[in-house]
């Protein structure tokens, strides 16, 4: 179910790029992904994680709060051509 979740978030990303074209959808999805495995990363910093539960209650605290800022500076992202 958890994962089902993260599916749902991608989504949203994916989806609010429509306004930007059908052909957006693909850097929406990437942009979903990004910011949730940014998330992650400031979830599995938390000095309170002890385990899954309490790694799963610091990642949604950490989906809530993640900024821009966070993911500019996390982020591990090539951008390429594609001919």
């Amino acid at each position: 179910m958890f994962c089902h979740r993260r599916g749902r978030a991608i989504a949203v990303f994916a989806a609010a790029s429509d306004a930007f074209g059908p052909s957006a959808h693909l850097v929406g999805a990437v942009a979903g992904v990004l910011a949730y495995n940014v998330a992650a990363e400031i979830a599995a910093e938390d000095p309170g994680v002890k385990g899954p539960n309490t790694f799963r209650s610091a990642l949604i605290d950490a989906c809530a709060n993640v900024t821009e800022e966070d993911i500019r500076r996390r982020a591990r992202v090539t951008v390429c051509e594609v001919a």
